[in-house]
């Protein structure tokens, strides 16, 4: 049996625990089922089955997966973990299913009864269906947990003490998707890449999708820590993916070029952010790949990589391919000063790439300082200088052109946009490589 897995079920699932927690359910939906109006019992236990298989899965469980790392961290055992035998597919398993297991010991019945108790609501929808969809969503919130404190894990281990609290807003904001659709209406049906699909049903299989991409990013992010060499192809992978899916929902108005290039650029740009700001980037990572670069080791040099310039690179590609994907976009809408439109649709999405490209630059610039303190929120406080504070001041002093210049998409064509964003990220990567070779380029 996998050790870690072994061991979470000695710690979640005590006798006490393993007695108490289902007698506790028993007598809560004994006390739904037996009051209220007269009418078929098991409706009145839908409500209490949906709230109490949401709190149980995934804000408890959520909980328990992060703490599964950050609770390691607090109590220093995680340098043993990472030092054990165990690869990094056997503690995915292990944290995966292991620290959250008495959230599923508690949630599958609660499964159960949602199934049942939904056979009794009229047009209620498919019980099976509903299951799954819950099931993978739970398993995709525990994996995200799991990315998340691990990353906290590598940047800062203050950090993770916090995470298995902070990570709860994840599942909340999950459920403004999963919930609305989980219901009645979702059996009304769908469009996704020209093909009609039951709602509950595309919602349970989409949940499956992402609940395979959480495990496996998680089992990504226990490569890294422990040392096992990966290339960075996962998290491009993932926001080609996500555009894909996104794209599915709006292909069939304007074409699936035009739909994947936007929804692919703002895919690319979301992963690059969340990976720039939650990810370290520091001065000894880039040395390894300069010195893997430089001895010709292409290979190593990705392995190094952190995983933010992999999806800027993307964000690029479609940059480029938005002048062609979305040629003649503002005639075909039929509206006044179509030109300019289509000049802003086209060129915005480079500056929008090159934008991201300064705001990175900027944050090498202070991790390479010769003694680096917080890095991410330096860079987080000029990034939000740069896009909002600056300009506002500019625009309501009545320098707009000042403004313009500081954040053009406060005014002017995507053409003028790139212009200026293009020669801001030249600056912030000249000053960056400037800083990196002085503190810790090659001395001689």
């Amino acid at each position: 049996m996998n050790p870690e897995l072994q061991r979470n079920a000695w710690l979640e699932l005590g006798p006490h625990r393993r007695i108490a927690g289902p007698a506790v359910l028993l007598l809560v939906f004994a006390l739904f089922g037996a009051g209220g109006e007269a009418g078929d019992w098991r409706a009145r236990l839908v409500g209490p089955a949906y709230v109490l298989s949401f709190v149980i899965l995934y804000l408890y469980g959520a909980h328990q997966a992060a703490e599964s790392v950050a609770e390691e961290v607090r109590d220093r055992t995680w340098d043993l973990q990472r030092l054990s035998a165990l690869g990094p597919g056997a503690m995915t398993v292990g944290k995966l299913f292991g620290a959250p297991m008495f959230a599923w010991y508690l949630g599958i019945p609660c499964l159960v009864v949602l199934a049942f108790a939904s056979s009794a609501v009229p047009n209620a929808p498919h019980p099976g269906w509903l299951v799954v969809t819950y099931a993978a969503g739970a398993i995709a919130v525990h994996g995200a947990s799991i990315g998340l404190a691990l990353q906290e894990a590598r940047r800062e281990a203050r950090a993770g003490r916090r995470l298995g609290v902070l990570v709860m807003l994840l599942p909340l904001l999950l459920a403004m998707w999963v919930l609305p659709l989980a219901d009645r209406g979702a059996a009304q049906g769908l469009a996704w890449h020209g093909r009609y699909f039951d709602g509950l049903t595309f919602l349970a299989l989409s949940a499956c999708a992402f609940a395979a991409w959480a495990a496996f990013g998680a089992y990504r992010g226990f490569c890294r820590e422990l040392q096992v060499r990966t290339l960075p192809w996962a998290w491009p992978g993932f926001a080609l993916f996500l555009a894909f899916w996104l794209a599915g929902f709006a292909s069939e108005g304007g074409g699936f070029a035009r739909a994947f290039t936007g929804f692919g650029l703002l895919a690319a740009l979301g992963a690059t952010y969340l990976a720039l700001y939650s990810e370290p980037t520091t001065a000894m990572e880039i040395r390894r790949v300069s010195a893997a670069f430089a001895r010709g080791d292409a290979v190593r040099a990705m392995e190094e990589m952190p995983l933010w310039p992999t999806t800027l690179v993307l964000a690029f590609a479609f940059a480029l391919a938005a002048p062609l994907a979305w040629q003649g976009f503002g005639e075909s809408l039929g509206l006044d000063g179509w030109r300019e439109l289509t000049d802003y649709v086209a060129r915005a999405p480079l500056a929008l790439v090159l934008a991201a490209l300064r705001d990175g630059a900027i944050l090498v610039f202070f991790a390479s300082a010769a003694r680096p303190r917080r890095v991410v929120t330096t860079a987080l406080l000029y990034a939000a200088l740069l896009w909002w504070v600056i300009p506002g001041l500019l625009a309501a002093v009545g320098l707009a052109f000042a403004a313009g210049v500081v954040n053009p998409f406060f005014g002017g064509g995507g053409t003028r946009a790139a212009i200026i964003l293009g020669v801001q990220a030249a600056i912030a990567v000249a000053l960056a490589a400037s800083r990196w070779r002085r503190h810790h380029g090659p001395k001689g």
